[in-house]
C-alpha cells in the first residue's frame, strides 16, 4: 500500500509500505516501474549489490541509507534526473554501486552498445557532480567481490580513507535483519519445505543464516550424524533432484585406517601403514606374508572401491584384461614352470624373452604370450621328446 492519495500518472515515483510482516519497510517506486519488474518491495525482488551495500553503510553509521532520484543538479544531457544507489541525508554521503551490470567483461552479454554507452555517459556526469556535492562519494567497482564479507571490508576501508572513522559505531554488520528477496529466515524455512516434498525426514538444526555460504547444520533424517551443508549446497542438491549432501547417504565417508587393516586380515596378511594423512589419496602397504613376495603398494580409495586389486599380485592375480604385467609377474610364471628368466620383461606381450630349463639348460625364446598359453603344461621341447621316448622305451613289446 502507498502513503500517496494522489496518482501523478504511472511514471510519478511514490513511497510505498511492504505489506509482508517480517519486511514492514518502505520505498520508492512508480507504478510503472512495479508493473515492468513484476515485484514492488525489494524484499520480493532478486537482491541486488546496491541492497546489501545500503544494508552494511546503515549498519555500519547507524543512518538511513536510501536510494535517491531527486536531485536537480544530476542530470543526463536529456535532463532527466540520475539517480545515486545509497544515499544519506544526515551525513551527505553519496556510495554508487557498480554491480555486475556495469563490469565490462560481461555486460555486453545483457545491454546493447547504445546502453552500454549511456551507461558509461550517466557514471562520467555522476563522477563530475556527486564529489563536489557530497562530504564523501564513493565508487564501489565491479570487480570488487560481492560476497557479504568482502563489500564489507571494502566500505569500511573507504570511509576510513575518506577521514570518517569516528562515523563507524559497529564494527559488524546484523545479517539478519538484512531484507534481501525474502528474510533468510523465511528463505530457509521455504527452503526445507521444499526438500520434505521429496525427503521428509530432513531437517535443518539451524533457524536462520546470515550468509548463503554459511555452514548449516542438518539432519538427513536417515539416524546419521548431522552433516554441515549451507544454504546454496542444499537449493543446488533440490533443484538437481539429489537428496542432501550427506556423507553417510551418499556412501562418502572418509576412509579410515581401520579399513585398511581389516582388508589385510581378510586377506591374511598385514597392513604396514598406520596412519592415512590424506584420507583416501593416502598410499597404504600390504604385505601377504609370503616369503619372496613383494610389497604391495595402493591407494586406500582404491582398497574401498577395488578391493580385489588391492593385494599381492602373486598372491591374487588381477582380471587378466585389466592387469599390468611386471617382470615380477612373468618370473614366477617362469620359475612355476622350471625355468629361469635372463633380463626384465620388455613391457609388450609380442616380445620374446630368452628361458633357461633348470633341468636340461635347454634355452628358448618365448613371448609372454606363449608362456600364458602353455601354462601347466611342459615347456622345455627337450624334455617333451625325453618323456615320450622314455614312455616309449618303457612299453613291452608284443610277442
Amino acid at each position: 500500500m502507498f502513503q500517496d492519495e494522489i496518482l501523478n500518472g504511472k511514471g510519478a515515483e511514490h513511497e510505498w509500505r511492504c505489506d509482508l510482516e517480517w519486511c514492514g519497510s518502505t520505498f520508492l517506486a512508480s507504478i510503472s516501474q512495479i508493473e515492468r519488474r513484476g515485484y514492488g518491495c525489494p524484499c520480493s525482488g532478486p537482491v541486488l549489490s546496491e541492497h546489501m551495500s545500503r544494508h552494511i553503510l546503515s549498519e555500519l553509521t547507524g543512518f538511513t541509507f536510501r536510494k535517491r532520484k531527486d536531485f536537480d543538479w544530476l542530470r543526463n544531457k536529456e535532463g532527466n534526473k540520475l539517480e545515486v544507489d545509497c544515499h544519506c541525508e544526515d551525513l551527505n554521503w553519496g556510495f554508487e554501486d557498480l554491480g555486475s551490470i556495469h563490469d565490462e567483461r560481461t555486460n555486453s552479454r545483457f545491454l546493447s552498445d547504445e546502453e552500454i554507452e549511456r551507461q558509461k555517459e550517466h557514471q562520467a556526469i555522476k563522477m563530475e557532480e556527486c564529489p563536489k556535492r557530497f562530504d564523501l562519494y564513493v565508487v564501489i567497482p565491479p570487480e570488487i567481490g560481492r560476497t557479504k564479507r568482502g563489500l564489507e571490508d571494502y566500505i569500511k576501508s573507504r570511509i576510513v580513507e575518506g577521514g570518517f572513522e569516528d562515523k563507524i559505531i559497529s564494527k559488524e554488520v546484523d545479517w539478519t535483519r538484512f531484507p534481501g528477496k525474502s528474510s533468510n529466515r523465511a528463505k530457509l524455512t521455504n527452503l526445507v519445505r521444499r526438500i520434505n516434498l521429496t525427503y521428509p525426514k530432513v531437517r535443518c538444526l539451524a533457524e536462520n543464516f546470515n550468509d548463503r555460504l554459511d555452514k548449516l547444520p542438518w539432519d538427513c533424517g536417515e539416524g546419521h550424524p548431522e552433516v554441515l551443508v549451507s544454504y546454496n549446497q542444499a537449493e543446488a542438491a533440490i533443484k538437481k533432484g539429489k537428496r542432501l549432501p550427506c556423507r553417510h547417504c551418499s556412501k562418502k565417508v572418509p576412509v579410515s585406517i581401520e579399513e585398511m587393516h581389516a582388508h589385510a586380515r581378510e586377506k591374511g596378511g598385514v597392513c604396514k601403514t598406520n596412519e592415512l594423512p590424506r584420507a583416501g589419496r593416502s598410499f597404504v602397504e600390504f604385505d601377504c606374508l609370503v616369503p619372496g613376495h613383494e610389497i604391495h603398494r595402493c591407494r586406500a580409495s582404491d582398497v574401498r572401491n577395488k578391493p580385489d586389486r588391492c593385494w599381492c599380485e602373486l598372491c591374487e592375480p588381477p582380471p587378466r584384461e585389466r592387469r599390468t604385467i611386471t617382470t615380477q609377474i612373468v618370473r614366477a610364471l617362469v620359475v612355476k614352470h622350471g625355468h629361469d628368466l635372463h633380463g626384465d620383461y620388455p613391457g609388450r606381450n609380442d616380445v620374446e624373452m630368452n628361458v633357461t630349463c633348470k633341468e636340461c639348460g635347454q634355452q628358448d625364446d618365448l613371448t609372454f604370450r606363449e608362456m600364458e598359453n602353455r601354462t601347466g603344461s611342459v615347456w622345455c621341447d627337450a624334455c617333451k621328446v625325453r618323456d615320450r621316448l622314455s614312455k616309449i622305451l618303457l612299453i613291452p613289446r608284443a610277442e
